[in-house]
Parts: structure tokens; sequence; C-alpha cells
């Protein structure tokens, strides 16, 4: 691990000449004048991907500008003021938008251009994006404005998804509307990220400052993207090429450090982005040990991290599309310092990755096309040389996973369907693990086909199906899924009504993990299945008291066949089985903004009901999976400060399967403050965000410590 110690090295002479910079030149910097600028982004409103060769005129200075192929466009040397600027692009409604260029600095503003309806017959897209029903979009502005360190910080702050992370700077898997997190599919730029031996993805190897946007698409996905998508989809999208180049140094509490690089050129007509990030945490802090286990004082150990990540990332146009290709890699070495009972002091994980995918994608007046291929190697070491419980382990496992996905659609000249389309996706991995028993596969391979077709229902809707029939790589059986999706415009307000099917196969950990103390793997396990899915949604979107105010609301029914949970026999043996759930739920969310004021507010409820299927009434609660979440916050922006409060709510958990010794629920409060600075070229941003201000300690999963409070500040330079 020696390029960690280098890399600590340069980090901190990075911090130091920082912070000399910052006392040498902040004083007259604040007193001079300076132009400002505008930086753009826009994308299509329907599917969020960015839009090339829109024009954008601003007004009074009657400058023409073209976006690039990756939605980019950037106006400097303006004096302050205001400006107008309208943007025109074909197939899409113009849009004209004001606003005020301030003393240095750079004014970001993003456009979704809604597509406008033109004199053709039947052109309608189905249902399966940012538009899909229990979808949630987080673009790039709102990633940095939450402060997020990784990506499962980004998606903690979103309704009817729980995080866990069973300390800082540790694993963070993901649960949707109850599930499990081998039940959530991840995809980072069309390449799983989900583990083969456990079937949860780690969104702690990614961080923010590599993402562009994430979607979340909640409920079965298994129709569109296959199995592991049974509760839901995550779809990560790495940084565009073409974006300001940017310096950033961190410094927090827990020991921890970080610094990170980024920024775009062009070569010929190809775009090129090139990022890297280094962090550390040292992790330790003393804690109170439960009543539960007789009181008193700990000190967590051995939960240090060391990350090193980097990217690169490529944009051209190729024939009539745009191909787009990502290579990038990640490697850490962390703690894994067990529970508050029975802390392990020398348990260690080790994870080295490299991946690349590369996406092609067109578009005409009536068809569209889109390829991607993606692969990934990846080697994670596991060891204890003396844990709390059992003999010492020191196990690894090697994976290469490759694969593709072709898809297409053509809108019909006349008639039903309006649109019709399909496409086919293949997935192979190889795996070699000292963690598996001899009985287990050294690889599967997936394939998958799907077809879709929607319709326009004379204008007052839209109609789409979709079927796909999968090969499953282990049973080499057959499986179908489908999506039913009826979108109904009710005045302002667009309603929709989805019936799907999804199933999530076990993970060769359920299956054949090693048998070791107290803990064996259940090779009969079956898939867990949601036959019948129904869920309803309703959002609105419309002008009040001079703001903005946005109101989505979904409620969804869908029990879960035989869903795998690990639980104790009569000899207090672990072991994976599949058990019936009852599944049902409500979610709401909304905000309110008022752009002229600089001010938004927002707030989520939801209630997620996931309940053993056993005789009698049951009503207990699945184990660790709160019935209870919540979100609110308040965001302000006036000239070049801006600050925000972050509130989340954790209901009650059961840990485990019996109304007894239920956790309490617990509110979690986060605030942050930023001033923007001009220093020479540069535009500096000075970050403090505070987690957990009220030094809250209660955590997810019971035994495992939060150090409470905790303290970052950060200063990123863009030029």
């Amino acid at each position: 691990m020696r390029i960690f110690y280098h890399l600590q090295i340069l980090m901190r002479g990075w911090r130091f000449a920082s912070a000399v910079a910052l006392m040498a030149v902040l004083p007259g910097q604040l007193a001079g004048q300076w132009p400002g600028e505008i930086s753009g982004y826009v994308t299509d409103d329907i599917s969020g991907r960015p839009l090339g060769a829109v024009r954008v005129l601003l007004q009074p200075s009657g400058t023409v500008l073209h976006t690039s192929a990756t939605g980019r466009f950037h106006a400097r040397g303006l004096e302050p003021g205001s400006y107008s600027f309208t943007v025109e692009s074909l197939g899409y409604a113009s849009q004209e938008l004001r606003v005020t260029v301030e003393n240095g600095r750079v004014v970001r503003v993003n456009v979704a251009l809604i597509p406008e309806a033109m004199d053709l017959e039947g052109i309608v897209v189905p249902v399966h994006d940012a538009e899909a029903p229990g979808s949630i979009l987080v673009g790039r502005t709102a990633i940095e404005a939450s402060g997020a360190r990784t990506a499962g910080d980004v998606l903690a702050r979103m309704a009817g998804v729980v995080v866990e992370e069973r300390t800082r700077g540790g694993a963070q898997t993901l649960s949707i509307r109850g599930s499990g997190a081998d039940a959530v599919l991840v995809l980072l730029d069309g390449a799983p990220l989900n583990d083969p031996i456990t079937g949860e993805a780690d969104l702690s190897t990614v961080p923010a400052s590599a993402i562009e946007q994430v979607l979340v698409l909640k409920g079965g996905r298994s129709a569109w993207y296959g199995p592991g998508a049974e509760a839901g989809v995550v779809l990560i999208t790495s940084r565009t090429a073409l974006r300001p180049l940017s310096l950033a140094t961190t410094l927090g509490s827990l020991g921890r450090e970080g610094g990170r690089v980024g920024g775009g050129f062009t070569v010929g007509s190809a775009a090129l982005g090139v990022s890297g990030e280094v962090r550390s945490i040292g992790g330790g802090f003393d804690f109170d040990l439960p009543e539960e286990l007789g009181g008193g004082a700990g000190r967590r150990r051995n939960s240090d991290l060391n990350q090193v990540s980097a990217q690169v990332t490529m944009e051209q146009a190729v024939g009539a599309g745009e191909l787009r290709a990502t290579v990038g890699g990640e490697s850490l070495d962390r703690g894994l310092p067990g529970k508050s009972f029975g802390p392990s002091n020398s348990a260690r994980q080790d994870l080295d990755r490299l991946r690349g995918s590369a996406s092609w994608q067109t578009a005409t007046r009536r068809t569209s096309a889109s390829a991607v291929a993606y692969g990934t190697w990846q080697s994670a070491r596991y060891r204890d040389s003396a844990p709390p419980f059992g003999l010492p382990f020191d196990e690894r496992t090697d994976l290469f996973s490759g694969g593709f996905r072709l898809s297409a659609s053509r809108t019909l000249s006349r008639g039903l369907p309006g649109v019709v389309g399909g496409g086919l996706d293949l997935q192979r991995q190889t795996i070699d693990s000292s963690e598996l028993s001899e009985a287990a596969p050294g690889g599967r391979t997936d394939f998958g086909v799907f077809l879709t077709s929607g319709t326009d229902l004379w204008g007052r809707g839209t109609l789409s199906v979709t079927g796909r029939a999968h090969r499953d790589g282990l049973r080499d059986a057959w499986r179908g899924t489908h999506e039913v999706a009826l979108s109904l415009p009710v005045s302002a307000v667009a309603v929709s009504f989805t019936h799907r099917s999804a199933y999530s196969p076990p993970s060769l950990g359920d299956q054949f993990f090693r048998e070791g103390v107290a803990v064996r793997a259940n090779p009969n396990l079956e898939p867990e299945r949601i036959p019948s899915e129904f869920e309803i949604a309703a959002s609105v979107e419309r002008g009040v008291l001079g703001g903005v105010l946005a109101v989505a609301a979904s409620a969804y029914d869908g029990d879960v066949k035989g869903m795998i949970v690990w639980l104790p026999d009569f000899r207090f043996v672990w072991s994976p089985r599949n058990v019936d759930v009852k599944r049902s739920g409500i979610e709401a969310s909304s905000s309110f903004e008022l752009p002229t004021r600089g001010v938004r507010f927002s707030g989520s409820y939801s209630l997620a009901r996931v309940t053993y299927d056993r005789p009698g009434s049951d009503t207990v609660q699945v184990a660790y999976r709160p019935r209870h979440t919540a979100t609110g916050g308040v965001d302000l922006h006036r000239s070049a400060w801006a600050a925000g409060v972050f509130m989340r709510y954790m209901g009650a958990r059961f840990p485990v399967p019996n109304p007894i010794n239920a956790l309490p629920g617990f509110w979690a409060t986060d605030v942050s403050v930023s001033r923007e600075v001009r220093l020479g070229a540069w535009n500096a941003e000075l970050g403090l965000r505070v987690e957990r201000l009220f030094d809250q300690h209660d955590t997810m999963i019971f035994a495992f410590p939060d150090p409470g409070r905790t303290l970052r500040f950060e200063v990123e330079l863009r030029r």
C-alpha cells in the first residue's frame, strides 16, 4: 500500500498550499471588480440526456452560442447585470430565461427542454426513464449542493430509499421499499456494481465527484433490466467530458483528509474528461456501550479507510449518433471494525477494480437505437488474523464481468401500436473465490430478450407494454416478467397506473458460502419473486405565490414470494431461507421554490409495510426494515452565499422476526454553509458541513456505533 503513503504526502502538501494561497490573495480579491460568467447545461426533459447543437441567444449582447455534444455552453467576460437568453432546438419548445450575473461569479444554469409536438403520426415513447412512476432524478447541481462524498450519500437523501452504513467510511448498501440490498440492481454507465458473492452493490466505492446524474427507478424493473431488479434500479452516469478545471481539498473529523482534481478538454472533434480523487479516514472514536450489553465505554478501532479512484471519459459524434466511452478504476484498503460487543481489531478489506464501458445512441424522427458494452475486473480480499469468533481467515475473490445491451424502437406511420421496439442483453461472469464451497460454479452466463410496444390513446394518454424472457445462468431455466404502464393526464396532474412482475435470484454467497462458525449456506434457495405488483402515481407542478410547487405521490402493493432472509435455527445457526412477505406502501414528496429569492423547501414521507406472511394476522415488520422514513430540507442562496439544512427520519426497527426489542426511531440533521470568492482566474468555494448537528448517535443496525456530530471543511477551485 505504498501508493497510499505517497498520496497522503501529496494531500498534505496541497492542503498547505491551498491555505497559503487563500491567506495571500483573499483580502485583496474580495474588494475587486471582475467579469462574470454563465455556464449552462441543456438536457432533454424526458430522458435527461444532454442535447448538442442547441442554439443559445444571449441578450442584450446578441451573442449566439451553441451547445457542445455534451450539452454544455459557456459565456465568459460578462459585466455584472441582468441577462436573458433564449434556448432553441428543433423538436423542442423554446425557453427564455433571465439570470443576474454578479461580480466575479459563475452563474450555473440547467435547462431541460420539453419535446414539442410535431405533425407526425403516432410518436410515443414507452415509459421506462426519468418520467416513469416511482422515479427520482438527481443531477450534477443537486449532487454538488448536497455535499455528498459517495454515491451512497447521494441516495441517502432520496424518499423511499434506505442506505445502510455500519461505520463512517464503510460499505454503503441500498434498500428500496423494504427490500434486501441484493434485490436492487445498480448500474454504473451500464456496468453492474452488484457483487456476485453477496448480490449487493457497495455505493461507497463510487465518488460523488465522478457522477453526472443518478436516476432511481423504484419498483420491479426486471422486464427492462433483467434479474436483480426486483425492488428497483439505480442508474449512475459518470461526469460528462467537457467541464471546468477544478481542484479541491477536504479536512474533517475522524481524521478525514482528501483531495481531487478534474477537468475537460478537446482533441480534434472529441471531448475528453479526466478526474481523480484520493481520500482517507482515521475513523477512531469513543462511544457508549448499549445498556443491553452492560453499558460502559468503548473505543472504535480499525475503522480507517484509504481510497484512490480515477476516471477518463471520451465523447464524440460517430456516424449519425454519439459515442461515449468511460474507463475508470478504484482501489481501497479499509478496516472492518465489527460490532460494539464483538470488535475486530485486525479484520481488513482490500478492493481493486478496473472498469470500462462504451455506449452509442442515435435517434431520428421515427427510429432510435442504442448499444452498450462493458467489462469489469475486480479483486477483493477479506482477512482477519484474530477474529472475535471462529478461526482466522484470509479469503480472496477475483471476478471478471462483461456484457452488452442492444435496443431499438420504431414509430409506425399509422395504426396501433404507435411504436414498437425491443432488445437483448448478455452478461458473462467468471468467478474464482476461496469464500465459496467446492460445489460453487465458476461463473454464469445470463441472456435476456425483451419486446415493447406503446401507443397514444387518441391524445388522452399513453399505454406501453413490455415483456421479457430471461435465461437464468445458474439454473438453466427461462423466466418471464412484464410491465404494463398507463399514463393519463388529468387536467394539470399526470396520473399513471403500472402493473409489473419481477424476480431476483439468490446470490452465490446465499447458496454456496463456505460453512463457518454458526453460519451455513443454503444451496436449495429459490429466487425472490414479485408475481404481481400494482402502482398508482400522480404528480403536478405549477406556479403558486410567485414560486414553483411540485408534488408527487404513489401507492404500491406487491407481495414478495420467497424473500431471502438470514435467520437462526433452533441451534442458533444462521442460514438463509425463503420467506413469503406481504408488502405495500405509500410515498409522497413535495418541493416549493422561490427562484427570485433563492429559497427552496423540500420534504418527503414513505410508509413501507413489509411483514411476514405467517398464519394468522401477522403485523411484524421484517428485521431492520423501517416502516416509516421521512426527509425535510431548506436551501438558501444569497449572492455568493449558500446554506442548507437537511433532516432525515429513520423509523423504528425490529432486530428479530418478533415484535420485541424495537429500536426507536430517530432524526438526524445535517447543515452546510458555503461562500464563493474570486481568486485571480479561479473561482473558489469554501464550504463547511456538519453531519448529525445535534450529536445524534442512533444507528440503523443495533450494536454498530455512530460517532455522532462530525465536521468537514472543503475548498474547491474552479477555472
